[in-house]
């Protein structure tokens, strides 16, 4: 399984809306920093311990497509469709390089999403 490394964008691009850590998409988590990480990884609340990056689970994503070089997240929902998370810093991330190529290929639809806001529906290749 891969480590996140220095990537840290889940704790950048997601919306958190909990009593612990209320912020929105696209704004520094208060708990993170490049040096220590998480600073609150042991105690981190339910919505980040539950949270799961396809680039960590899909060991058959290339390595450019960690979300720090990419500038998007990649996670499934509650039923298994594609989430793509994208940085205000390029909302058209998901259309362009590997990630735009990527997602050219990819079949089942999926939905793109940028500060809590929805920006594309991509429906099912049939």
């Amino acid at each position: 399984m891969r480590d996140c490394g220095s990537c840290g964008m889940c704790c950048k691009v997601m919306p958190i809306d909990q009593p612990d850590i209320s912020k929105p998409g696209n704004e520094w988590c208060k708990h993170w920093s490049k040096k220590t990480k998480c600073s609150i990884y042991s105690t981190r609340p339910k919505v980040c311990a539950g949270f799961y990056c396809a680039w960590i689970t899909e060991e058959a994503l290339p390595d450019e497509l960690r979300p720090d070089k990419c500038g998007a997240i990649l996670k499934y929902n509650e039923n298994g469709k594609l989430i793509v998370v994208v940085s205000d810093r390029n909302v058209n991330a998901w259309r362009e390089g590997i990630l735009g190529a990527v997602l050219e290929e990819y079949e089942e639809g999926y939905s793109v999403y940028s500060g809590g806001i929805k920006l594309a529906e991509v429906y099912e290749k049939s």
